[in-house]
């Protein structure tokens, strides 16, 4: 196989930076980016530090990898392994160049279906204490899942690659694995569930600075959720988008293929069917020019447009001889555990149940950071469970919790697993008070280290228990919540606005969690006992300031 490392030089005077290749490979012109980038590595000085040849050889891996077309995979493939061996020379012991090598690498066998090798690279590094790696593992890992179809193994491993991501990089990588967790939920067949959070970043990707292919990615994920709902006025209208985004784009034939399919699916189903015919057509054409296998579930006859729509996510089928006997025995591994799915889940659940009491029993056992990872790794082999995600993340609430104890502080391992509860506890809904409750307690973790972040988990997780408070009709159970739970909350928000110097903050909370709310109306003599509240509206003081806490209404506040 070639090294990825002919291709056309730069015509400028000047070699070009990381930082033109990176903006290229996101606004999807990935063969400017891939000479580029090749342009870099040739004007590169021969005293050049070797770890500096090695990133920007990675950088070319990364964009070959992008553009998915066989030829550029197998020079991806090819050149992380080589890139491998110069990282490993670079650092002693591994670190983060070897690992980041390494995840390229598992990325690049993920993109060509070999999903086992891809997730066994994936998973070494998963605990990796630099979050951006870790984050980069738990999403190949998710990749590697979804392509062999285990898309509830898939959710869960994005989950936690979003968890990583949150603790470094707030950014578009985190946007970038929404969509992933999107196709994944798609997946699952929970279509209404990734069809709202897919929609609700659309104003994200909208922004300005937002990458354009990654957008188009978001897109087309988008309108093959929206489909499945049966807004197929919306989907239209976002592949109308696409349409435009990909006009002028190199190197991305294959979203081209995607794009056209899909659109050819949706006007199908508006009875459309003579422009839909046009569309496959024209996908077929595309994929028809490009080298290499074509990727499994893309058509390879002229029969007319399918009846049933095509896979949102799918992968190029590897040529090497070594890579089809692995890519077989894969596909042959994935049927017989779709052979035996019914059975397999039941005996999952009952071994699923069995050790969910053994990892709360370890909690109460847990005396040292060795015993704190064992803990992480027990909670991480029972994810994945279809259909069980809601357990899932209430043992990820209570596993986390029990870290974060003040007489087991272990404040890595905690932080994980609430981050990653949190991530799930976001779209799940009836789980507000558990959400709450991890809230605050990953308030308390980030405490001694980050303390506005901290403040603003403190903030939402009084919000949320203030809001249940509004649902006990009877005084005896508010007063006993107050006292239990809403008020050693609001104490806690209270000091980390002072330690923040937010004094403004902390006077907003002390006014909130006096204020009882407003008497509901209806007839008090037929309530018999009860004495509903609504919730505290938000308030306005006279002084020009506005809280922002509270919820409904507004009222101005003497």
């Amino acid at each position: 196989m070639g090294s990825g490392l002919g291709g056309s030089a730069r015509a400028a005077t000047s070699p070009p930076k990381r930082e033109e290749v990176v903006a290229a490979d996101l606004a999807g012109d990935l063969d400017l980016a891939v000479d580029l980038a090749r342009a870099t590595i040739h004007a590169g000085d021969s005293a050049e530090d070797l770890a500096v040849r090695v990133r920007t050889l990675l950088l070319l891996a990364r964009t070959l990898r992008h553009r998915e077309d066989h030829s550029s995979l197998a020079d991806a493939r090819s050149l992380t392994r080589t890139v491998l061996a110069l990282a490993r020379l670079t650092e002693s012991g591994g670190g983060t160049l070897t690992a980041a090598a390494e995840l390229e690498l598992a990325a690049c066998l993920a993109a060509a279906g070999l999903y086992r090798q891809a997730h066994e690279a994936a998973k070494v590094l998963r605990h990796h204490p630099n979050h951006r790696l870790a984050g980069w593992a738990w999403s190949t890992m998710g990749q590697a899942n979804l392509g062999a179809r285990r898309p509830a193994a898939a959710v869960s491993a994005i989950s936690n690659a979003l968890a990583e991501f949150a603790r470094a990089d707030p950014g578009q990588r985190i946007l970038g694995t929404r969509t992933r967790l999107g196709a994944a939920l798609l997946a699952t067949g929970d279509v209404a569930q990734a069809a709202d959070l897919l929609t609700g970043d659309l104003p994200s990707w909208r922004e300005p600075g937002a990458s354009r292919r990654l957008r188009i990615q978001h897109h087309l994920t988008t309108a093959a959720a929206l489909r499945g709902t049966g807004e197929i006025g919306g989907a239209v209208r976002l592949l109308r988008q696409v349409d435009a985004l990909l006009a002028g784009r190199t190197g991305m034939d294959f979203t081209r293929v995607r794009f056209h399919h899909e659109y050819a699916t949706c006007l199908r189903i508006w009875g459309q069917l003579a422009d839909a015919q046009h569309q496959f057509d024209l996908g077929e054409q595309v994929r028809a020019g490009l080298a290499g296998v074509p990727r499994p579930g893309l058509r390879h006859d002229r029969s007319p447009v399918p009846d049933t729509p095509l896979p949102v996510a799918s992968v190029i089928a590897p040529q090497d001889p070594l890579e089809e006997l692995q890519a077989s025995a894969d596909e042959l591994s994935v049927a017989v555990e779709s052979d035996v799915t019914s059975r397999g889940v039941r005996l999952a659940t009952g071994r699923w149940r069995r050790d969910l009491g053994s990892v709360r029993f370890a909690l109460l056992m847990v005396q040292d950071t060795e015993g704190a990872d064992a803990i992480v790794e027990r909670v991480e082999r029972l994810e994945g469970m279809p259909d069980g995600e809601r357990a899932e993340a209430m043992l990820l609430v209570e596993a986390g919790e029990g870290l974060a104890r003040p007489d087991s502080l272990h404040p890595l391992q905690a932080e994980r697993l609430l981050r990653r509860a949190l991530v799930r506890l976001e779209r799940l809904t009836g789980l507000e008070l558990w959400r709450a409750r991890a809230e605050l307690a990953l308030a308390k973790v980030l405490r001694s280290d980050n303390r506005e972040e901290a403040l603003r988990h403190a903030l939402a997780a009084v919000q949320r228990l203030d809001e249940e408070r509004f649902r006990m009709r009877h005084r005896d159970l508010r007063g006993n919540w107050l006292a239990e739970v809403f008020h050693p909350a609001s104490h806690l928000a209270i000091e980390l606005a002072l330690e923040c110097g937010r004094t403004e903050v902390a006077a907003d909370l002390v006014i909130f969690s006096r204020v009882a709310g407003v008497v509901a109306p209806g007839d008090l003599a037929a309530r018999q006992g009860e004495l509903p509240l609504t919730a505290v509206p938000r308030l306005y003081y006279t002084d020009g300031n506005r809280s922002d806490l509270g919820s409904g209404g507004s009222c101005l506040f003497l």
